[in-house]
């Protein structure tokens, strides 16, 4: 036992927390803080996500003692956990679950309010995961080695009879590792190979992907993982990536396209504060090169080309999504950075040439902001040579120019009640009319000018 955290400076959950623990203890209980609360306390990390486990009370005893000071909900009560209405806070009684069928809700569980805590502990995924503090004492008890897991950055398993009984605990493997920024123990990932993961709903893997790339500093960090925690092979759009060639001439040093996909993505972690978006941003950067292993061909000289990757692209990005997530309106937002993903740089390279209504075209077309925090990603995360971001600079002065908004399609000037007005019927060449306006609108014609050359070609048909 370790004397180690002090909560003079809880956050108002911990403190509730507290308050919930002192009165079950004053009934007779013992308490303790759990999983990640603790984990993340002793990293040094704020969380609203609390865990108690209390032992010594039963289910109906908790639920009494607690409602006078909050309502509890007790959906849980065939797991034995009470949850806090309005908070992030879980109240559970000690456990034993195991695993009885192929979906995530098929456990057996046993509610023993006085099992022994390493008995207890038995069912979590991570040795770092089951450190627990004592309530009454704020001592921290580690019966399964994570204070030493902890200290040196590895994420271990604890125990290889019930660990697979989650098989969502592999996708959690990696990311913890990109979150955490810690090594996956040799052992743990020979374990996650062997546990079939077909059976997971699609919304909890989603989950998973979505806190590593969003709360990761170095999402590569759990992606890496992938083929070693035996998930790749779920996901052939990604796996393909993985020994397909890149011109050393644009990505000097980089072994694959997989590598430059974790490269972009890490550096397109960096750029999440400037995103209006930033989960759109972060699967694009995780996709913006799947049609690559379709588009790559190698000349007889070696030079390495993958033209029209990025049309292939989409499609092939469409696919993995919804093989990973069910949120249509993401996966559209994300398809078209994908999509256009090199245009700043194709645009740079004639650029005394891009006329103002290829600029509206675009921005009609994708979200520009960012789709320009998109190819810094992918032209500025470079092992080596020289990097330059002078396309971004340029492209972004003309966006400005043209007084356009991120995301917004930009709207017509002239509509129908516009063409009725200067003498023309509503017939079956009204929307064709209209067209051709809009057309003439995004190469920058004025309204007037607009209208007098619609009603010339509507005299001449």
């Amino acid at each position: 036992m370790h004397k180690a955290i002090a909560f003079g400076n809880a956050s108002d959950e911990e403190r509730l927390a507290m308050t919930i623990a002192k009165r079950l203890m004053q009934a007779g209980a013992r308490c303790y803080l759990v999983g990640g609360a603790v984990r993340d306390r002793l990293l040094g990390i704020y969380t609203t996500d609390i865990d108690i486990e209390v032992y010594g009370l039963s289910y109906e005893e908790i639920a009494r003692l607690i409602n006078p000071i909050l309502h509890v909900d007790l959906v849980g009560k065939q797991f034995g956990v009470l949850k806090a209405h309005g908070h992030d806070i879980d109240i559970a009684l000690p456990r034993i679950e195991k695993n009885t069928g192929a979906g995530h809700r098929d456990f057996d569980v046993t509610v023993d309010p006085e099992l022994d805590i390493y008995q207890a502990s038995r069912r979590r995924d991570f040795t770092i995961n089951a450190i627990m503090l004592d309530l009454s004492t704020m001592e921290i008890i580690d019966p399964h080695g994570g204070l030493k897991d902890l200290e040196a950055h590895v994420l271990r398993h604890v125990d290889d009879n019930t660990f697979a009984d989650d098989p969502l605990r592999v996708y959690r493997a990696m990311q913890f590792a990109g979150r955490l920024e810690y090594t996956i123990a040799p052992e743990t990932l020979a374990l996650c190979r062997h546990v079939d993961t077909t059976a997971l709903p699609e919304e909890r893997i989603y989950n998973e992907f979505k806190k590593l790339l969003l709360q990761a500093k170095r999402p590569s960090m759990g992606l890496k993982y992938m083929p070693d925690l035996g998930l790749i092979q779920h996901y052939p759009e990604l796996a393909a990536l993985i020994g397909n060639p890149e011109d050393p001439k644009y990505h000097p040093g980089e072994r694959d396209t997989w590598e430059h996909t974790l490269m972009v993505v890490d550096y397109a972690a960096n750029l999440r504060e400037k995103s209006m978006h930033p989960e759109v941003l972060m699967w694009a950067a995780l996709c913006h090169d799947v049609g690559k292993p379709l588009a790559t061909h190698v000349s007889k000289n070696g030079r390495v080309s993958a033209t029209g990757h990025d049309k292939i692209g989409r499609s092939v990005a469409e696919t993995l999504l919804n093989r990973i997530t069910e949120h249509k309106h993401l996966i559209k937002a994300v398809l078209p950075l994908v999509e256009y993903h090199m245009q700043p740089l194709l645009l740079y390279k004639q650029k005394n040439k891009v006329t103002d209504g290829q600029l509206r075209r675009l921005a009609n077309s994708v979200n520009y902001h960012e789709l320009l925090l998109l190819s810094e990603a992918d032209t500025m995360s470079k092992k080596s040579g020289v990097v330059s971001d002078a396309h971004i600079k340029w492209l972004r002065s003309r966006f400005d120019a043209l007084n356009l908004i991120p995301g917004q399609k930009i709207k017509p000037i002239v509509q129908g009640k516009d063409l009725i007005a200067i003498g023309l019927r509503p017939d079956k060449l009204f929307s064709d009319l209209l067209h051709q306006a809009y057309e003439y609108q995004l190469d920058g014609m004025p309204k007037e000018e607009i209208l007098e050359i619609i009603k010339q070609k509507a005299a001449s048909s």
